[in-house]
C-alpha cells in the first residue's frame, strides 16, 4: 500500500472524526489509488493531497446531497422502515463475550475452471421484472466532491420523484469541461463483476460513489459537469460537478503532471446502492490477502501464491468464482485464469480462517520484466490488495539435440496398465530448457516403426496435462511418463512386445533410441505425457 492511500486510509478511520462514513469509501480509495499506481503515477504532494482527499471523502460520505429522511433497511427491499421505538437502557454495560480462537485450515490448489453460469443467478442480483428500471425523467440527480490536488472523491446521488424503479450496476460516467467535451474517462465495465439489483421506492434515494484522478494526465482542463448512463437504454443524464457545500460554477480545478502522457483524467464509479449502503450481496464480508507469492517467475512456468481467507465464521455460500492476473504498470494482461473456489473443500474444513494454495500459469510468450499479482472475486469489495511485484524473466533457449541424452527411467504396472519413464538430462555446460510433449514412435527388433497411436494428456498414472517451460542446467534432469495396457482384454491375449521406443525431445526433429521392451496394445495406444522437471516423472 502507497503513501497515499495510507494517508487517505488513516483519516477515513480517524475514530475522532464524528462523521459516518458511507459505504465502500475506503474500497473506493483503494481502486482510485490502486489505478494511479497501475500507471506508475507519483505525487509531487502526496501527503497534501492525502489529507485534503480523506477529509472530502469524511464529509461527502456523511451523506450530504443524500438526504436524511430515508429509514435504514436491511436486504433488497425498502418497504419496511425500521423501528422508531428507542432502544432500552440497559442497567450494567455490556460486555462483548469471549471469542474461541478462529479456527484456520489449509486448502489445497484445485484447478476448478470458472463456471460463468455461477453467477447469472447470485441473489441479490437479480432484477424483479415487475419493477422496471428507473427513467432519467423521474430522477433528480446532485454531486458533492471534496479533493485537491490530483483527484477528487464524491458521490453521485439521485432522488425518485417518480413511481417505483430499480437500479444496478456501475454507471457510466465522464467528466465534461465547459465546452461540453469529455476530458474525464470512465472505467470500462467489467464484465466479471455483479451487482446488487436495488429497488428505490417513491420518494427515495441511492448513489454511487465517485473518483476523479488528474495525476498522470496533462493539463486539460477543468470538470464542471458529469455525465451518466444508467444503462439499459436510458438517456444518459448529465449534473453540475459540485463541491461540498458549494456550487457547481467553479467545478473540479485537477492538478496534473505536465510530463505525463494521459490525455484525460480518469472516473472511477461505485456501483449503485442506497444511502444506508444497502442491499449487500451475500459472501460481501469475506477478506482476502495475498500471501507467500513467488517473486520471480519464468516465462512458461507457474507462478506459486496463497491467499488467507476470512470467512467471517460465515464460510462460502453460495460458491463464487475468483480471478488471478498479472498486470503490467500500463494495465496489460500478461497472465490471467478464472477458476472456482473449492467451496467443497472449505465447508468441509469448518474453518474460519482459511489459507487456499494458488497457482497462475504464466504464459511462455509473456515479456521479460515487472508486473503486479491481482486477486478477486466477482463481489466488489472481495478482493486483496495487490501483492508485491512480480519479476517475469526469460527461459533460457531451447535444448538442442546436441545437449540433450535420452535413456530408459524406472517403469511399474498396475491393475493391466504399464508404465515407462523417460529422462533427458542436459549434457552441455549450459543451461537450456524443454516444452511440450514429446514424439514417440514404437519401433520393432530390426529398428523397423510399429503402429504409435500417442494421447497427450493424464492416465492411470499421473493427474497432469499442463505444459511447463522447464529449465536443465549442466547435469539436470527432465522426464515423461508412457502409459499404457500390458494386457488385450478384447482377444484375452498378452500384447506383443515392441523392442525399443524413439524419441523426439519437445522442438526437435532429431529421434533418439531408448531400448526397452514395450507391450504394444491396441495398435500402439499409449497415454504421453508433458516433459516436466527431474527424473521421476509427473504425477
Amino acid at each position: 500500500m502507497d503513501d497515499l492511500e495510507r494517508a487517505l486510509r488513516d483519516v477515513l478511520t480517524d475514530e475522532r472524526l464524528d462523521v459516518p462514513l458511507r459505504s465502500g469509501a475506503a474500497q473506493l480509495v483503494h481502486e482510485g489509488v490502486r489505478r494511479r499506481s497501475r500507471h506508475r503515477v507519483v505525487a509531487a504532494t502526496g501527503s497534501a493531497v492525502g489529507a485534503l482527499l480523506a477529509i472530502g471523502a469524511a464529509a461527502v460520505f456523511a451523506g450530504g446531497g443524500l438526504g436524511d429522511s430515508e429509514s435504514v433497511v436491511p436486504g433488497g427491499d425498502d418497504h419496511s422502515p425500521t423501528s422508531s421505538t428507542p432502544a432500552p437502557t440497559p442497567s450494567t454495560p455490556p460486555t462483548k463475550p469471549a471469542q474461541p480462537p478462529a479456527s484456520t485450515a489449509e486448502i489445497a490448489w484445485s484447478n476448478l475452471p470458472d463456471s460463468a453460469a455461477a453467477m447469472q443467478h447470485y441473489p441479490g442480483t437479480v432484477a424483479d421484472p415487475s419493477v422496471p428500471w428507473c427513467d432519467p425523467t423521474q430522477l433528480t440527480a446532485t454531486t458533492a466532491f471534496q479533493g485537491g490536488g490530483g483527484g477528487a472523491i464524491g458521490s453521485l446521488a439521485v432522488h425518485n420523484g417518480g413511481a417505483e424503479c430499480a437500479l444496478q450496476g456501475e454507471p457510466s460516467v465522464a467528466g465534461l469541461d465547459r465546452s461540453g467535451h469529455v476530458i474525464a474517462l470512465p472505467r470500462p465495465t467489467d464484465t466479471f463483476r455483479v451487482h446488487p439489483w436495488v429497488r428505490v421506492r417513491a420518494g427515495g434515494d441511492a448513489a454511487s460513489s465517485l473518483s476523479l484522478s488528474g495525476l498522470g494526465a496533462r493539463c486539460v482542463g477543468t470538470v464542471v459537469a458529469l455525465r451518466f448512463d444508467l444503462g439499459h437504454g436510458a438517456t444518459p443524464m448529465t449534473v453540475p460537478a459540485t463541491r461540498a457545500g458549494g456550487t457547481g460554477s467553479a467545478g473540479l480545478p485537477l492538478t496534473c503532471d505536465q510530463g505525463g502522457t494521459a490525455m484525460q483524467y480518469d472516473v472511477i464509479a461505485g456501483e449503485w446502492l442506497r444511502r444506508n449502503g444497502t442491499p449487500r450481496l451475500k459472501n460481501s464480508g469475506l477478506e482476502p490477502t495475498i500471501l507467500d507469492q513467488d517473486r520471480t517467475v519464468m516465462a512458461g512456468s507457474v507462478l506459486h501464491f496463497r491467499v488467507a481467507l476470512s470467512t467471517v465464521g460465515g464460510g462460502v455460500d453460495p460458491c463464487i468464482p475468483f480471478r488471478e492476473q498479472l498486470v503490467t504498470a500500463a494495465g496489460s494482461l500478461v497472465a490471467g485464469e478464472d477458476h472456482m473456489l473449492d467451496c467443497q473443500a472449505i465447508s468441509g474444513s469448518g474453518a474460519s480462517q482459511l489459507t487456499l494454495d494458488m497457482q497462475l500459469r504464466v504464459p511462455s510468450t509473456a515479456p521479460a520484466g515487472d508486473v503486479q499479482l491481482r486477486w478477486e472475486t466477482p463481489i466488489v469489495g472481495v478482493q486483496a490488495d495487490d501483492g508485491a511485484t512480480v519479476t517475469v524473466t526469460a527461459a533460457p533457449p531451447q535444448c538442442t539435440a546436441a545437449q540433450l541424452n535420452v535413456s530408459p527411467g524406472r517403469s511399474g504396472v498396475g491393475l493391466g496398465n504399464y508404465v515407462q519413464y523417460v529422462i533427458l538430462t542436459n549434457t552441455s555446460g549450459r543451461d537450456c530448457s524443454l516444452r511440450g510433449f514429446p514424439g514417440v514412435q514404437f519401433v520393432n527388433g530390426a529398428g523397423q516403426p510399429l503402429p504409435t497411436r500417442p494421447h497427450h494428456g493424464s492416465s492411470y498414472f499421473w493427474g497432469t496435462d499442463q505444459i511447463s517451460s522447464i529449465v536443465l542446467a549442466p547435469g539436470g534432469r527432465a522426464s515423461f511418463g508412457l502409459a499404457g495396457s500390458d494386457y488385450d482384454n478384447v482377444h484375452q491375449r498378452a500384447c506383443p512386445q515392441a523392442a525399443g521406443i524413439k524419441v523426439i525431445p519437445p522442438g526437435l526433429t532429431t529421434q533418439q533410441l531408448v531400448s526397452v521392451t514395450w507391450p504394444d496394445c491396441y495398435r500402439g495406444r499409449v497415454d504421453v505425457s508433458p516433459v516436466v522437471a527431474g527424473r521421476h516423472g509427473p504425477r
